[in-house]
């Protein structure tokens, strides 16, 4: 079963994929705060992952706008690239390549370029106090709040909290973030990186440009007349200033094509057929997901679920019309596609490529819980199903039934006790009394499950004791205090304070 996911296959730019796992792309906030370049733990946790016989390493969402983050610890690149500002990048793009074996081939390093856009969150996404963001359109988000109790107020004040409307791009802005995409590209070809994908998902600021939804304008980048305008610019002018056998992705949004309107299929169809007639993308990643959309990035559903079918669907039309638009055009070729969604077992994984839903596939929280994954089916040919379902105990037990090889440091454990008191004290407050918060952060816990497991992935590689949250809340709190080397300072003033009133008012 494990031969089709470990066949090697070759990017129309002629690089060569080793097989058809992808690492996906993960939210890390590991960065400090208010952006920066990679630090020690993202080498390290890059290294786990670099080892462990991937086809294809994305990287987290970098963000080509210092001033549009998203929770405030994003990698962003320089300003200028000199041989200093590069050289972070370079250790980045050295770990993914340097533990590869001759047996598992080396893995394409591929660096995600982003914008937050509109998604961009205040005090922390970048700008100056009450600056808001920058998007196509002046539209704001209209989050999914959970349904209010005793507090009706509490859901739509945070969301107003943590987001504002935007402002409208001029055409000055739109250039500008036209450059921040063309050097990000030039910074990840310098560091020794395969390739770039180009983030049009989730509802950031590409996918805003595509969208009616957040797209109002009427002009050349209207998402009427013109929704890919801004896309093909980006590529044609990186295309402009990198070699041909630098790979060019592009991420697409699947939930921005289930609005019901009857022509939204063929509208889906009609962006890949476009894309593919660039003749510069290598690759399409088919995803899905927004802040307004929470149901798409939150919950790991079943195999049945509308999520991993909405996904499953897309895909496969995907790979059916450039399959027939290629035999149209012999001498054309068509970017491989890549499924990125609810594929926990080894029957899913290989049923996606025997049915042809997909070229390869995109493994994501998965990919936490079993970092060396492709490297054990390299060695035994098969492994068992993994749920990681993330509502229930069991998407813990990868982790927690592993041997605890070496005790916590004392202020670890101080810590641990500290979040675990205050988890506990939440939970005694009656569910009437508790002020509702928007889905999105109901969500977030989740997605903070997964980031505070993600820093351990280093040390699950060796062996090492981990222990990880039991609850959202300390989740939550766990992802949030965290340290990025030599930031302590920032770290106390911005966080810790901040943190403290919002527990305070808990209480």
């Amino acid at each position: 079963m494990a031969k089709d996911l470990l066949a090697p296959i070759t990017l129309p730019c002629g690089l060569v994929v080793p097989n058809r796992m992808v690492k996906a792309a993960l939210y890390e906030h590991m960065a400090p705060l208010f952006g920066g370049p990679p630090n020690s733990n993202h080498l390290a946790l890059y290294s786990a992952w670099g080892e462990g016989g991937w086809g294809m390493i994305l990287t987290g969402n970098i963000q080509v706008s210092q001033e549009h983050l998203t929770l405030g610890r994003d990698i962003t690149p320089p300003d200028n690239l000199t041989t200093k500002t590069i050289e972070p990048f370079r250790r980045l793009a050295d770990a993914i390549h340097a533990n590869s074996t001759t047996e598992e081939g080396r893995p394409l390093a591929i660096m995600q370029l982003s914008h937050a856009g509109r998604q961009s969150t205040n005090f922390i996404g970048g700008r100056r106090f009450l600056v808001p963001p920058k998007a196509p359109s002046a539209v704001g988000l209209k989050l999914d709040n959970a349904a209010p109790r005793l507090l009706p107020t509490a859901s739509h004040a945070l969301s107003q909290l943590l987001f504002q409307n935007p402002v409208e791009m001029t055409l000055d802005d739109i250039e500008e973030t036209v450059r921040a995409f063309v050097r990000s590209a030039q910074l990840a070809h310098a560091s020794g990186f395969d390739g770039v994908e180009l983030h049009a998902g989730h509802g950031y600021l590409l996918a805003q440009f595509i969208s009616p939804e957040s797209n109002k304008r009427t002009d050349d980048y209207s998402a009427v007349t013109a929704p890919l305008h801004f896309l093909r610019r980006i590529i044609s002018q990186i295309d402009g200033v990198l070699p041909s056998t630098f790979a060019i992705g592009v991420k697409l949004n699947a939930a921005d094509y289930t609005q019901a309107q009857a022509d939204n299929e063929e509208r889906f169809v009609q962006h890949i057929l476009d894309i593919a007639r660039w003749s510069r993308v290598d690759f399409v990643e088919i995803s899905g997901g927004s802040y307004e959309r929470t149901d798409f990035i939150g919950h790991v559903p079943s195999r049945a679920s509308r999520r991993q079918a909405l996904f499953s669907l897309a895909s496969e039309r995907a790979v059916k019309e450039l399959t027939a638009w290629q035999q149209a055009n012999p001498n054309a070729k068509r970017p491989l596609i890549i499924l990125t969604g609810g594929l926990c077992s080894l029957d899913l994984m290989t049923a996606a490529l025997q049915d042809r839903h997909a070229d390869m596939l995109g493994i994501g929280r998965l990919s936490i819980l079993c970092p060396h994954l492709p490297k054990r089916l390299i060695q035994s040919g098969a492994i068992t199903d993994i749920s990681h379902e993330t509502s229930t105990a069991s998407s813990r037990e990868p982790w927690e039934t592993r041997s605890m090889q070496s005790p916590p440091s004392p202020a670890y454990s101080v810590m641990r006790g500290i979040l675990k008191v205050l988890a506990r004290q939440y939970t005694l407050i009656p569910a009437t009394l508790r002020p509702q918060i928007p889905k999105l952060v109901g969500t977030g816990a989740e997605i903070a499950w997964y980031t505070v497991a993600m820093r351990l992935v280093p040390d699950m590689a060796k062996g090492e004791w981990v222990s990880l949250p039991t609850t959202g809340l300390e989740a939550v709190l766990s992802m949030w205090l965290y340290v990025a080397p030599g930031r302590w300072n920032t770290w106390m003033i911005l966080v810790l304070i901040p943190l403290l009133a919002i527990i305070s008012i808990s209480f």
